[in-house]
Formats: C-alpha cells, sequence, structure tokens
C-alpha cells in the first residue's frame, strides 16, 4: 500500500490517497486548493480509479471540499451517522464552516458500517468510532502493514485534536486516544501535519501524555 498526502495546503486537512488494489481518498479539504489535490491525484492515477471516499469527520476543513470532488470523482462518499446530518445539511455551524468565513456545500453521503471492514482489495482496514473531537469521528487501521488514519484525533509529536467545538467532549476525546494506544501502530497519517513511519506507537503514546495533565480539570 502506498499512501500520498494530496491536501494539507492552507486550512485543508491532509487527504489521503490509498494506492491500494481498490483505491479510497481519506478526506476532501475544505475545496479551496482542489485543482492542486486533483492534479496531483492525476500524477498517481487516473481518478475514475478511485470509487470511494471516507470522510473522517464533519469539520469544514475535511468535507468542505467533498461536493466539489464529486464533480471530478465516479465514488461513493462515506461519513459516521452521528457527523452525517450536518455534511447532507450544509450546516456552516456545526461543521465550523462559518468560522473560517466560509459556506458548507451540501452533499450526499453514504453511512458508514463500522460492522465490516473497509475492502481495498488488498488490504482490509478496520473501522473504529473515535468520538470526542466531534461525534462521528472514524479511524482507520490495517492489522497488516499496522497503518492508522486517526483523523483528528491524534497528530504526530504528542499533538491531539480539540475538544471544544460543537459535539466535542473531553472525557470521550480523552478515551478515543487511550483506545488507540491499545493498537500496534507503526506508520500513523493524522487529519493534519506531517506522518510517522515507523514510530507510529511513539506519537500515539505522547498523544495520550499530553492529555492526561487535562483529566483532572476535565474530568
Amino acid at each position: 500500500m502506498k499512501v500520498h498526502n494530496v491536501g494539507g495546503r492552507g486550512f485543508d486537512s491532509n487527504m489521503y490517497l490509498l494506492e491500494t488494489e481498490k483505491p479510497i481518498l481519506i478526506d476532501t479539504g475544505t475545496g479551496e486548493n482542489l485543482g492542486d489535490s486533483v492534479a496531483k491525484i492525476e500524477k498517481v492515477m487516473k481518478l475514475d480509479k478511485i470509487k470511494t471516499i471516507i470522510l473522517t469527520h464533519r469539520h469544514y476543513d475535511h468535507t468542505g471540499g467533498a461536493a466539489d470532488i464529486l464533480e471530478h470523482l465516479d465514488a461513493e462518499m462515506y461519513i459516521h451517522k452521528a457527523d452525517s446530518e450536518a455534511v447532507i445539511k450544509g450546516d456552516g455551524a456545526i461543521t465550523g464552516a462559518h468560522m473560517l468565513g466560509r459556506e458548507q456545500k451540501a452533499v450526499d453521503v453514504k453511512i458508514l458500517n463500522l460492522d465490516n471492514p473497509l475492502d481495498c482489495g488488498d488490504v482490509q482496514f478496520k473501522l473504529y468510532h473515535t468520538p470526542g473531537h466531534s461525534p462521528g469521528c472514524v479511524s482507520l487501521y490495517d492489522e497488516e502493514s499496522k497503518t492508522l488514519f486517526p483523523g483528528d484525533v491524534v497528530f504526530t509529536d504528542g499533538g491531539v485534536g480539540r475538544w471544544d467545538l460543537a459535539g466535542g467532549d473531553f472525557p470521550t476525546h480523552f478515551k478515543s486516544i487511550k483506545f488507540l494506544t491499545t493498537l500496534d501502530v507503526v506508520n500513523l497519517y493524522p487529519g493534519h501535519g506531517p506522518f510517522s513511519e515507523g514510530k507510529g506507537n511513539n506519537h500515539v503514546q505522547a498523544a495520550l501524555k499530553s492529555v492526561e495533565m487535562y483529566k483532572k480539570f476535565e474530568l
């Protein structure tokens, strides 16, 4: 499995293109740099090869480009049920678009079934509900390569997603981070910032230590 970050500019989240037998795209950024992202995708593969898009959660920096990218890709888009309504309705307040002075375009999305693995052909991702940053955060994990895509639950170097946005909750977020430390993570590809190939566990453990200092104040 090859992983390509085709996003990450400006306010955009990272956008991961997974070069697998059945390629998928994880997150869509704000859409404000969509042309650049599409060009990067086309350097790797033809656009019509991508049939699945996973949104790790509802925030605008991950979903703002959802409607526009579907004009380029013949793909189905999925999100956790708890975060679906805001994206389907284009709710700029709940998605956080209004915080940036932007509008969230409404887009039809399908509901993720967490009971079944995400079939990428040669890779089978387990899907975990890891709420707290938002109610419907999901993380993708491949046991064979020990690769984790946690969205904004954890970042590298001890970073964690904020829990003070609409629907955020510290105790829930803490539990999700603690759960991720139970996975054996070699490769960590977070929703923002640099990724880590080879020392993912160190970064996830550092994230847990970062939030433990807040525990006595928040729980």
